[in-house]
């Protein structure tokens, strides 16, 4: 990615979020007291604004975060593509599908998309995020670039196997976690007994018993629509910050 200063210190700090996770608190409080200084300094920066708002979702700070996803989403128009798909994958992190599908559709389209990488993974988070196969099925084409296990979920689900139950799923847990996701995770993987399973993890800023509330919430709503049989392929994972155990805690 190149850019004019006084994107370029904004740049590498991006560069520097991917070689952390989100346990690594000093390293990313750290950036985000950089970013703060340079949004100060450039509120209209693009890429700051990503940047700041990427590395607050990472820490579980959502409702500090949005103000700057909203910002560079306001400032999406001629951004750079790799930088455009970073803003999509933020926007799908933070559960704002809409805007996410919007930016992802129209880079599918393009002809950057062929052999990206990036978009390719992103669109298959967002796929699998809300349900949407015909979503995956447009990356693959788009993109050109094909996974053995992306491959195996569209053949379970072309046989009539879960798909309608995996939307109605997703729009489930959608309604319960949508508006509380800092970061979302999906991944395939076979099981002990060779069964393809997806794994979705969502990362909230809700911590102890609050966020175990959420489990009860999910349960509760997966009932109410007798939505059964999805356990042995679909697991929901639902995490957040960690916090100290108090000694006398029950």
């Amino acid at each position: 990615m190149s850019a004019p200063a006084p994107q370029l210190a904004a740049v590498d700090l991006w560069n520097r979020l991917g070689a952390f996770s989100r346990d690594d608190g000093v390293e990313l409080d750290r950036i985000i007291w950089q970013l703060r200084k340079l949004a100060v300094r450039y509120p209209a920066d693009f890429v700051t604004r990503s940047a700041l708002a990427r590395a607050l979702l990472m820490r579980g700070r959502r409702g500090e975060a949005l103000p700057h996803v909203d910002a560079a989403f306001a400032l999406r128009y001629g951004q750079e593509w790799d930088a455009t798909n970073n803003l999509a994958g933020i926007l799908l992190d933070c559960g704002r599908l809409r805007e996410s599908e919007d930016i992802l559709t129209r880079l599918l389209n393009s002809s950057g998309a062929v052999g990206s990488d990036s978009l390719y993974e992103t669109s298959i988070r967002f796929s699998l995020r809300k349900g949407d196969f015909s979503f995956l099925k447009k990356a693959i084409h788009s993109t050109r670039i094909e996974c053995g296990n992306t491959n195996e979920i569209i053949v379970l689900v072309e046989r009539g196997f879960l798909a309608e139950s995996l939307r109605k799923h997703q729009k489930i847990v959608e309604s319960v976690l949508g508006s509380l996701t800092c970061t979302f995770g999906a991944k395939a993987f076979h099981d002990s007994e060779g069964v393809l399973c997806v794994s979705l993890e969502y990362y909230t800023e809700r911590t102890g018993r609050p966020r175990l509330e959420l489990y009860r919430q999910l349960a509760l709503a997966k009932l109410h629509e007798e939505l059964v049989g999805l356990s042995p392929h679909l697991v929901i994972g639902i995490c957040g910050p960690q916090v100290q155990p108090l000694e006398n805690a029950e």
